[in-house]
């Protein structure tokens, strides 16, 4: 009897995968977006030259964050033949992994039902049906479908075998003999802990799950001596070095403005309300549940401003409150509540981060998930709920229905990425980033005046948002019979900024490599300059990433052929952030122009800024003895012809990620 409902269960498990694999198949039609090309754009060295040398530089140089999660790098680096021309392989990948993780989420919740039974219902059914519920949320879709957010899925997936694994050595743990228990324990915090920052910086909280879930499911749970001091050293000591991080940076996140010029002290006040949005968005997802960009979304100037921020605070407040309250009485509550916080304690605290992601819910929902069907299932197995029992399963299966067909909905317009674009500018008017990408979505369909129309109706609008006209001049730059903006435009569009600046630096980059490149001559090089030091000298932008300033002004003058004012503007960049790529171009360009002399200056000084990394050192010095070696021995030596030319407009960072973002 046992054997055949183990059978049953298993089976109900694959098929619960199975559909879940059916709902998001519409989603494999998608492309690249955002921020895909910045963090998978290295591949195309890999596939110029798939050897170490390259896969390590890829692996080293992630972009995403300071630690550049490289066990997340190494999976896109895996699929380097897949870039650029097919993004569905990358698609299939990730909702493998999603898979992956309700298939373990299922197992972490059977072992946690046997260390903590619920109060009602069938552990094995209860697990099904939660995964299931998980798995097809469509709050999630934006984790899954998003090709670059596998970071965010690879993170669950260490955190997710992590808490496996502890559970395993927790129902081992015996006080007699502790050893083997400890060491399942020891090799879950090194899963979900040590792999997971690997992947994605937020699996430093996994510690933090581990102790929400100790003091609430398994509180009533004995715990051996062993147990404490082992939590001491493997839970206590990477949380307090956390907070030490956290205090550490606290004085400069707190005067810091992050994103759309919003303070910190407002991004605190905004962040219960975005939490509730959260739950409501995975309880009640609307039928298109996709949303990127929140910068349309009202910030909290003060507690009444809007009403809904002191009603949200007094929210959390009373949730507080009443977990505290019933501790004993409903543990599964008081862990959904506090496993969902904690999962967000980083990305809603005082780092000056984008103020909303709906796939910072990932892990998060996975408590709310589950006390939903835990309590579901107490209603069921009511006594006075005997009779109208029929209509609860209806109502029940109608909302796990309406979930998978919001899923399968977003799916569908995931998968037609230029109608989901569509879809978003008529969803979201308000959201500049939303009209910029719109315009690039009708760009790159061949609707090259809607895009225009597009940027000019935003720039009337925003007249300040740089990105918009910046975003016009790259596409005029290639339409001969487009009206070029004038220069006083321009001028009053960078003296009323109050925008984005990482996007409004790039897009200035994009125009510059376009002149490089031959596709653009509707700019002169000295108009460019011009624009370069208008832009660099208004009031937004005026002493930010002065190197970036003179790198650009540094190529220019190269496609002019005034060589020596390059270089010499290569080396104030170099004096204020001292570069290898750099280095690398000034010493290419020394030798193209017979500055044999400084050549090997410039070579001899990037010996001295390799990296600390000692694996990155190794491959810098690789490059850099190649680089000595391509310079001519003798004065008089025929010039080789020049290496391919690394890119020198480094990633820039706005100020608000100057550390490194989780997102």
């Amino acid at each position: 009897m046992m054997r055949n409902s183990r059978l049953r269960s298993g089976l109900a498990l694959y098929l619960a995968l199975a559909a879940t694999w059916l709902l998001y198949a519409p989603g494999l039609g998608g492309e690249f977006i955002f921020d895909d090309y910045p963090n998978l754009s290295g591949l195309s060295q890999i596939n110029a030259d798939p050897g170490l040398a390259s896969y390590s530089q890829y692996l080293l140089g992630g972009v995403s964050s300071s630690l550049g999660r490289p066990l997340s790098v190494a999976s896109f680096a895996l699929q380097h033949d897949s870039w650029p021309r097919h993004p569905e392989d990358f698609l299939r990948a990730n909702i493998l992994l999603h898979l992956l993780n309700g298939a373990l989420l299922c197992w972490c919740l059977l072992l946690l039902f046997r260390l903590a039974p619920p109060p009602r219902g069938n552990a094995e059914h209860l697990a099904i049906a939660a995964t299931l519920v998980w798995l097809i949320s469509p709050l999630s879709g934006g984790a899954v479908l998003y090709i670059v957010q596998r970071m965010t899925v690879l993170a669950g997936t260490c955190m997710l075998a992590g808490f496996l694994l502890y559970l395993i050595g927790r129902q081992r743990l015996n006080p007699e003999t502790p050893r083997a228990g400890l060491t399942w324990m020891s090799g879950g915090i090194g899963v979900g802990l040590g792999l997971g920052v690997l992947a994605k910086e937020n699996a430093v909280l996994f510690p933090l799950l581990v102790l929400i879930t100790e003091f609430t499911l398994l509180a009533e749970r004995p715990r051996a001596i062993a147990w404490s001091r082992w939590a001491a050293v493997f839970l206590g000591i990477p949380l307090a070095a956390l907070a030490g991080y956290l205090l550490w940076r606290l004085p400069g996140d707190w005067g810091a403005t992050s994103l759309m010029g919003v303070t910190t002290p407002e991004r605190l006040l905004s962040q219960p309300r975005v939490l509730f949005l959260y739950l409501q968005k995975l309880l009640l997802p609307d039928l298109f549940s996709i949303r990127i960009m929140y910068d349309d979304l009202p910030v909290s100037r003060s507690l009444l401003t809007p009403w809904t921020t002191w009603a949200s605070v007094l929210g959390w407040a009373l949730l507080a409150s009443l977990a505290w309250a019933w501790r004993r009485r409903a543990p599964l509550f008081v862990w959904a509540i506090f496993w969902f916080l904690g999962c967000h304690a980083l990305e809603s605290s005082f780092i000056p981060l984008e103020i909303a992601f709906d796939h910072r819910n990932y892990l998060a929902s996975v408590g709310v998930v589950v006390t939903l069907v835990c309590g579901a299932a107490a209603v069921l197995e009511h006594p006075q709920s005997r009779r109208i029992r029929a209509p609860i399963y209806a109502g029940l299966a109608t909302y796990v229905v309406l979930l998978g067909f919001a899923l399968w909905q977003s799916a569908n317009l995931w998968g037609r990425p230029y109608e989901m674009m569509a879809y978003w500018g008529m969803a979201q008017p308000d959201s500049r980033r939303v009209s910029f990408e719109l315009a690039d979505a009708h760009f790159r369909n061949y609707h090259p005046l809607a895009a225009l129309q597009v940027h000019r109706q935003a720039l009337e609008r925003w007249p300040g948002e740089t990105t918009h006209i910046f975003g016009l001049m790259g596409k005029v730059c290639v339409l001969p019979d487009a009206e070029i903006p004038a220069i006083e435009k321009i001028e009053r569009s960078l003296a009323q900024y109050d925008g984005h600046t990482l996007s409004t630096l790039n897009l200035l980059d994009r125009l510059i490599k376009l002149r490089e490149n031959g596709l653009c001559d509707r700019y002169g090089t000295s108009e460019l300059r011009t624009l370069v030091d208008m832009t660099f000298g208004s009031a937004a932008f005026r002493g930010f990433r002065n190197d970036a300033h003179h790198i650009m002004l540094a190529r220019l003058l190269y496609l002019e052929g005034d060589l020596d004012t390059a270089l010499s503007e290569l080396d104030q960049a170099l004096a204020l952030k001292p570069d290898l790529a750099v280095f690398d171009v000034a010493t290419q360009w020394s030798v193209a122009g017979h500055r044999w002399s400084r050549a090997r200056a410039y070579a001899a000084a990037a010996r001295k800024y390799s990296s600390r990394n000692p694996f990155r050192r190794w491959l810098d010095a690789s490059a850099l003895s190649r680089l000595e070696a391509w310079i001519p021995p003798a004065e008089s030596a025929p010039v080789p012809a020049p290496q391919t030319r690394p890119d020198i407009a480094p990633h820039i960072e706005s100020p608000g990620a100057k550390n490194g973002s989780l997102d």
